[in-house]
């Protein structure tokens, strides 16, 4: 048994790591084997049945399904299977986005000195840390419409650090209008500046025609 579902793998690894392009009928082939030997308990032939149903190698293309079948196939102990298990919580692919899960199957795969693992860990911090810059931001907001500039003015203050370019062109607006704080041009345009000038993570914020100003300034009254 050990021995033919291992030529079942074998017979698919083949021809899904080929260099060249395959025609359907090796595609269905390599499949195929992949499902039979994953049917008879070789692990190592889950991740490549994952890989088929996850990219419409000999089948059609079903997320979900290559998603159950990389699960199978890291928590049975494939290690090749953690990096793609963690990829699919990262990006919610076949299955819902889950920091959490992300996390813990992208250190298992750094542990394991997968490639790429490092990366998407770092990145997926950076994407959790935008979307809780943006959520703050949207808070400060919230206070400006609701005329508590001077709230508005020390949230916004503790994205000097943070250097979201947004941000920060808000905080020079309190400080031109002179709402929340005393009204300081220099200061004002110093914010301007650094908003333009941007941040590596957040980007540029830039505002030629005023137009984002006059929003503001349109709340305020």
């Amino acid at each position: 048994l050990k021995q033919k579902r291992y030529e079942f793998y074998l017979d698919a690894y083949k021809i899904i790591n080929l260099t060249r392009s395959v025609t359907p009928e090796e595609a269905f082939s390599a499949f195929k084997a992949a499902a039979i030997s994953s049917a008879m308990g070789e692990i190592r032939a889950m991740t490549l049945l994952a890989k088929c149903y996850f990219y419409g190698f000999g089948t059609e293309r079903d997320r979900q399904s290559g998603y159950f079948w990389f699960k199978e196939a890291a928590d049975s102990g494939d290690r090749e299977a953690n990096i793609h298990l963690a990829f699919c919580y990262s990006r919610g692919l076949g299955t819902a986005f889950s920091f959490k899960n992300a996390v813990k199957y992208l250190k298992i795969s750094k542990s394991l000195g997968l490639a790429g693992a490092g990366d998407e860990l770092t990145l997926l911090y950076k994407r959790r840390m935008k979307k809780s810059v943006r959520a703050l931001y949207a808070q400060s907001m919230e206070l400006i419409f609701k005329k508590k500039y001077s709230d508005a003015a020390k949230l916004l203050a503790s994205f000097e650090a943070i250097g979201y370019p947004k941000a920060l062109y808000t905080l020079g607006c309190l400080y031109e209008f002179g709402k929340g704080v005393h009204a300081d041009p220099k200061r004002a345009s110093l914010y301007y500046k650094r908003a333009f000038e941007g941040h590596p993570d957040f980007g540029n914020f830039a505002d030629p025609k005023s137009d984002y100003k006059f929003k503001i300034m349109k709340l305020i009254r």
